[in-house]
């Protein structure tokens, strides 16, 4: 009768080692869905950064193309850092700021006709590294 009974305890429930084993799998996936989480949050940092940043460009190209053709070079002197902020967004509420940002424009060729320009912007991103972006484009008189 013992027999029967201590041989009916062995075969129900699961080791240790079945234990451990299920434990340690369940570890690893959850480690692996929040490395996937995590790099999924920086991206969409850096494509933050990068949208702010292309809006920027794009905001000072049209400014260029709103002032007058003569005065473009003498309002926005070459390599000069813009604060475009008062043109992006008079709201200052708004986070629309860049860490360690600088925009800046360089002519092709001052005097000339068509006047051909590059709209540059700097930035450092949230993991601390450089990030720059440019536009170029052209306006004649």
């Amino acid at each position: 009768m013992r027999r029967l009974n201590q041989g009916k305890r062995d075969k129900g429930g699961f080791t240790f080692i079945e234990v451990l084993a299920a434990v340690s799998l369940l570890i690893i996936g959850f480690l692996g869905l929040f490395a996937s989480f995590h790099t999924s949050a920086m991206l969409r940092e850096t494509s933050n950064e990068t949208s702010l940043a292309m809006f920027k460009l794009q905001t000072t190209v049209e400014y260029l193309f709103a002032l007058p053709f003569d005065d473009i070079t003498t309002i926005l002197p070459a390599d000069t850092p813009i604060d475009i902020a008062t043109l992006a967004d008079s709201n200052t509420d708004n986070d629309l700021g860049l860490n360690n940002e600088v925009i800046t424009i360089g002519y092709e060729d001052v005097a000339g006709n068509p006047l051909k320009f590059t709209v540059s912007i700097t930035w450092t991103s949230r993991m601390g590294n450089p990030r720059s972006a440019s536009l170029s484009s052209g306006r004649v008189r």
